[in-house]
């Protein structure tokens, strides 16, 4: 199975996390090197999608 990363903004702050149907588990660090989960899950509906940079 892929997984799907996403870069996005909650509460005036950017994030990245992995899509997970309706919710993204948030990680933190760096996306390519070594990132690391967290145990937060936000609903897609409460964060904006933003493009990768």
């Amino acid at each position: 199975m892929t997984q799907s990363w996403a870069r996005f903004q909650h509460d005036g702050t950017i994030r990245f996390g992995l899509l997970d149907g309706e919710q993204i588990r948030v990680y933190t660090g760096d996306m390519f090197a070594d990132p690391k989960a967290t145990n937060i899950s936000m609903k897609l509906a409460d964060v904006k999608l933003l493009a990768p940079t």
